[in-house]
This record gives structure tokens, C-alpha cells and sequence, in this order.
């Protein structure tokens, strides 16, 4: 196909969408998207310390307490999962959280950290507040539910 066909196919299309000719009702969804009925159920803390890494993918983790404990340049990367606690993660840097497509929960904080740490969130639904300590950096990746 040539520029000008790709151009004039384009051109169309756009008087098509200008005219209701066709509807472009793509709305940007935000916040996680899981079926909750397919997520493996745990009840134990997760714990992470010095380099390891942990990955929590597909899974369901509600506690009472803190649901996930990293330490110490640990990595910990979330991914279609829903996890809760009084305080859904707790991260003492180094270390670095990356949290995707997922709903954490904090009854009091759904984070805290401390020291260099680093989080990143992608299209996820946050419920709870932050605690920040030091030189902590949270990245918000876009696509994500703020509650």
C-alpha cells in the first residue's frame, strides 16, 4: 500500500468517525483487572531479604497484619494479584516493588517505605494511604485507580 492509498484510506476513516459513521467509544479503564475467582488463595506473610527476588503472580494474600516484608535489596514484583493487610507492603530499602494489574489494600497504609526504595504501580487500584520515609521514590506507570 502506498502513502497516498494510506492517506486517503485514513482520510475516510476519520470523515467516517466525524460524521458518527462509526463509533470510537474506546474509554481508558483504570484500576486492576482480575477475576478474583481464579487467584490462588495464601494466608502466610510474604517475606523477601538481601537480593532474592519474589514473584507473586495470579495470587490472592489478605492478612490482618503486614501482608508482604522486603528487606535489604530484595525485589518484589506483583501481577494479577489482590493482596491486603493492615499494611499490604512494607519495603525497607534498598528494594524495589513493581506492582501491575493488581489491588493492594492497607486498612492504615496500603505501603510503607523507607530508605532508597523504589515502587512502581501500572494499572492497578490502590486502596489506603502512602508512608514515605527518606529518600523513598513511588512511580506511577499510568492506568492505575487511586482510592
Amino acid at each position: 500500500m502506498t502513502n497516498q492509498v494510506r492517506s486517503q484510506v485514513a482520510a475516510v476513516l476519520v470523515s467516517l468517525a466525524c460524521a458518527g459513521g462509526w463509533a470510537l467509544a474506546q474509554t481508558e479503564v483504570k484500576g486492576a483487572q482480575i477475576d478474583e475467582t481464579k487467584l490462588e488463595k495464601r494466608t502466610s506473610k510474604v517475606q523477601c531479604l538481601g537480593n532474592q527476588t519474589v514473584s507473586l503472580v495470579g495470587v490472592s494474600l489478605r492478612l490482618q497484619d503486614v501482608a508482604i516484608e522486603a528487606a535489604g535489596g530484595c525485589k518484589v514484583i506483583i501481577r494479577n494479584s489482590h493482596v491486603s493487610g493492615a499494611v499490604a507492603i512494607q519495603l525497607v530499602g534498598p528494594g524495589d516493588v513493581t506492582v501491575e494489574n493488581s489491588i493492594i489494600e492497607g486498612t492504615t497504609n496500603w505501603i510503607q517505605m523507607s530508605g532508597s526504595a523504589t515502587v512502581s504501580v501500572k494499572s492497578s487500584t490502590i486502596r489506603g494511604g502512602t508512608q514515605r520515609v527518606g529518600g523513598a521514590k513511588l512511580s506511577d506507570l499510568g492506568g492505575n485507580d487511586w482510592k
